[in-house]
């Protein structure tokens, strides 16, 4: 132990209780550094024992002290990271998200002229999509993704501020995509009782979202308990609000997928919007799929308190959700810009070859392009119900 006891001379009491604690608990050889670290470095449980003792006992500087500690002790042994997942998954989220909510207004503005309710959501949801992603890439690069013991002290509570944040921005941003869909399938399929299904499951989702974006902004009193650490704060258990959340995004993405079916059922559509409407639900299916999976990551991890590495998989497929969610909503909108760009490159081609005085006469029987593009017209619907596809 007297080996042990310089480097433990540098920390607090409280650090210096709950590490002989659990070493001595444990029956590790404190004759010296090197057996001491053999015992513990690499011993995960061991770790997390110490750190929920210092996290539910001590204070905040005791917490960084007990960090200082290990990594002292710890200097020649590796440490395990999951960071470069999470960098990975915000970063093409980002590269995808912007260009996509983009695209989705450059094609609305060339075909209608205006943009709608659907578009707006779509763009607030976009905007707090890449500030979360943000949140993420700087998280992994300050280290979440390693556990708490190995982060460095400077960077833990920016990283607990973080993570809150990111919680609060995931509600609203995930809830305004659902929005933009259900105000898309308004404008598409313009029934009396689908348009009264639209306006009922919008409140529903800022209801829901109202309901728990309190709870998780005010999860501790004082809410700054929530990053600071304060034993002496209260804080709700928030496991039972993540599970409802979880299960009634399934529900509710299982709802969106089924919803337009019937009456799309009964429609003639053109090709293109048959191909957009089924790649549609087929990234609405990725977005249940998604969601089923993040829930069985919530419940298999019960509370924890080393959120930096326990979370991982989590905070994953919380941003593949929201890609694909993201997606979801503007893949039908976002159609003709490639009929656009196509059409504008064979003008462009056509304008380089020698013409005659003969005019070339489109499949339609009338001069310029697609009939369905004309005047900003979306591609038509064949009626077999009331259908708007003016502002699809």
């Amino acid at each position: 132990m007297n080996a042990s006891s310089g480097l433990l001379a540098q920390a607090t009491q409280c650090t210096t209780s709950c590490f002989l604690d659990v070493v001595l608990g444990a029956k590790c050889d404190v004759g010296s550094l090197t057996r001491t670290s053999a015992c513990l470095c690499e011993n995960t449980p061991l770790l997390s024992d110490i750190s929920t003792c210092v996290q539910t006992s001590c204070t905040f500087s005791d917490l960084l002290d007990f960090i200082r500690v290990k990594a002292a002790l710890c200097v020649d042994y590796p440490v395990p990271s999951r960071s470069a997942s999470i960098w990975t998954a915000a970063a093409v989220s980002i590269a995808i998200i912007v260009p996509v909510v983009v695209l989705r207004c450059v094609s609305r503005l060339a075909t209608v002229g205006s943009l709608w309710w659907d578009d707006w959501t779509a763009i607030l949801s976009g905007v707090i999509m890449v500030v979360t992603n943000a949140i993420a890439l700087t998280s992994a690069k300050l280290g979440f993704g390693m556990h708490l013991w190995d982060l460095e002290p400077r960077f833990v509570y920016m990283l607990r501020q973080l993570f809150w944040f990111a919680e609060i921005g995931y509600l609203p941003g995930l809830s305004l995509l659902k929005v933009s869909i259900l105000l898309l399938y308004g404008r598409i399929f313009q029934t009396d009782k689908f348009l009264k299904m639209v306006r009922y499951g919008t409140l529903f989702f800022i209801a829901k979202t109202i309901a728990f974006i309190f709870p998780a902004a005010f999860q501790c009193m004082p809410p700054s308990a929530a990053w600071s650490h304060d034993p002496k704060a209260k804080c709700m258990n928030m496991m039972a609000a993540g599970y409802t959340w979880s299960v009634l995004g399934i529900v509710e993405d299982l709802v969106l997928i089924f919803l337009p079916i019937p009456t799309l059922w009964n429609l003639q559509m053109s090709r293109s919007k048959s191909l957009c409407v089924m790649g549609l639900l087929s990234i609405g299916s990725l977005t249940f799929v998604a969601s089923v999976v993040r829930l069985k990551y919530i419940m298999q991890l019960g509370p924890t308190l080393d959120v930096t590495w326990d979370h991982v998989d989590i905070i994953q497929w919380t941003l593949i959700e929201l890609l694909s969610a993201a997606v979801c909503s503007s893949i039908l909108p976002c159609r003709h810009c490639p009929t656009r760009l196509l059409s504008h490159l064979r003008s462009c081609m056509s304008d380089r070859t020698p013409r005659n005085d003969t005019q070339i006469l489109p499949d339609n029987g009338r001069p310029g392009g697609d009939p369905e593009m004309e005047a900003g017209r979306s591609p038509t619907l064949e009626p077999k119900a009331t259908v708007s596809d003016t502002h699809s």
